[in-house]
């Protein structure tokens, strides 16, 4: 499941980098702790910023 938001998150990006790796994979624990399984429910966040972690963060 992770391995797929990082090939999307990578297609967004433009390239896939240390940095999206990171914003993938810090989402993808936000949803675990905050415990966010359905499709119904989605996780927001603000981020100001030009680095690659928001954009993997996005997926």
């Amino acid at each position: 499941m992770i391995r797929d938001l990082y090939e999307k998150a990578g297609i967004l990006h433009g390239h896939y980098c240390p940095g999206l790796a990171i914003g993938v994979r810090a989402g993808f624990e936000a949803n675990r702790i905050l415990q966010i399984e359905s499709r119904g429910h989605h996780l927001y966040c603000i981020a100001e910023g030009r680095a690659c972690h928001l954009d993997g963060l996005q997926m």
